[in-house]
């Protein structure tokens, strides 16, 4: 079996997030590290770019956010994703048009102030 980034993330975890040793390993874990932050740079340069971060952000919410079913989540999850290219129009166009079509694939807010642009 081929391995795939994703298979290496799973590997930083002992126990399946469904079950209860898996819910107690990331409970405890998040008592020393609740905030979690992914960054992928460099995403479009090819067309794996827009599932490769569906498929980040799907690990990520299976992991630290839907294994504590009816419960909240410890965790604040953060997925940055950045390309110098997204830039340019035609290759943002290409992004936003790859795989499923999210509102909030891209976010940018208002300037605050004089000062330059904040994404959040």
């Amino acid at each position: 079996m081929g391995k795939t980034t994703i298979s290496a993330l799973s590997k930083s975890v002992e126990s399946k997030a469904e079950s209860n040793a898996g819910r107690r390993e990331r409970q405890r874990f998040a008592e020393r590290t609740p905030n979690i932050v992914v960054m992928i740079d460099e995403l479009a340069g090819d067309g794996a770019g827009a599932p490769f971060v569906h498929a980040i952000a799907r690990w990520l919410e299976d992991e630290f956010l839907e294994c504590f079913e009816g419960e909240v989540s410890p965790f604040a999850i953060t997925l940055i994703v950045s390309d110098a290219s997204l830039g340019n129009e035609v290759v943002l166009s290409r992004y936003l048009d790859a795989g499923e079509r999210t509102p909030d694939k891209v976010l940018v807010s208002r300037s605050a102030g004089e000062g330059c642009f904040v994404l959040r």
